[in-house]
Parts: C-alpha cells; sequence; structure tokens
C-alpha cells in the first residue's frame, strides 16, 4: 500500500523537479544544476526501491513463516515466481506499457497495480484464524489456501 502511495507522490515530486530543468530549454544544464537534479531524482525513487526490496522477504515469511534461512522448496518456488515477474514486467513495460500509455498514465497504472497487489495480499494471505503449529499463514485463510496451490505449495 505504501508503495502505491509513494507512486502518487514521487509524480508531484517529479513534476516540481522537472519544472527546474524546463526553464534552461534546450540550452545544456549546468553541471551543478545537472547533479542537483539527479541527486532529487535518486531522492525520490529511493523509498520505492527500498519498499519494493523489502517485499520479496516479507513474501517468504508469509510462504513459509517458520524457516529461518530462505532455503528449501517453497522459497526456491517464490525466488521462480520472483524471476518470472520481473521478465514479464520487463516485456510489459517495454512492449506495452510504453506504447500505449504516456508517461504520467503508466505512472497512476503502477500505482494501481500496487494498490491491488497490496489489496489482494489483505484478503488473501491474512490469516482469518490463530497461527498453529505446522501451518502455515498462507493456508489459515481459505482463499490463501487456494493460492498457495495456484504457486505450488
Amino acid at each position: 500500500m505504501a508503495m502505491g502511495l509513494w507512486v502518487i507522490v514521487a509524480l508531484w515530486l517529479f513534476t516540481l523537479v522537472g519544472e527546474e530543468i524546463v526553464k534552461y530549454g534546450h540550452k545544456p544544464l549546468p553541471m551543478l544544476t545537472f547533479l542537483w537534479s539527479y541527486l532529487q531524482a535518486a531522492s525520490i525513487l529511493f523509498p520505492l526501491a527500498f519498499l519494493s526490496g523489502a517485499t520479496f522477504p516479507i513474501a517468504t515469511k508469509i510462504i513459509d513463516p517458520d524457516s529461518q534461512e530462505a532455503q528449501g522448496v517453497l522459497i526456491a518456488r517464490a525466488y521462480a515466481w520472483n524471476t518470472i515477474g520481473a521478465v514479464v514486467g520487463s516485456i510489459a513495460a517495454g512492449f506495452i506499457i510504453a506504447v500505449f500509455f504516456d508517461y504520467f498514465q503508466a505512472i497512476y497504472l503502477l500505482a494501481v497495480c500496487y494498490g491491488l497487489t497490496a489489496t489482494v495480499a489483505l484478503l488473501f494471505l491474512t490469516p482469518t484464524t490463530p497461527h498453529s503449529a505446522g501451518k502455515t499463514s498462507l493456508c489459515n485463510n481459505p482463499c490463501g489456501y487456494a493460492l498457495s496451490h495456484f504457486i505450488g505449495y
């Protein structure tokens, strides 16, 4: 949910950074202005990168909360799905989204996708019964149980 909200905030922040650059028109940017704009853009992207990096360890804990290390069949399947998602996402971004959407439409689409992902996680992966020995939180919820069969658990 935080990722979707940050994408919307980032749109506004990028607009502010862009206004400074647009002042120069077609003239080359002075080096300090270029570096300052680069630092601003990096600081806007850092929270999203940080939150994106945090999702995989959280997902592995949801799949196998009793595991102390990232190992085993369940975690391997999570890595496989993560890799498939990265490949499909890259192809979709380059050949579908970039072709049919402008920059801001693509950003709004990304925010909606993050919001939907968070909603699915909250609905399907939240335990409805207390955690019991030998059962993962993924399987405590009936929808989570169905999802676990989809990912091969």
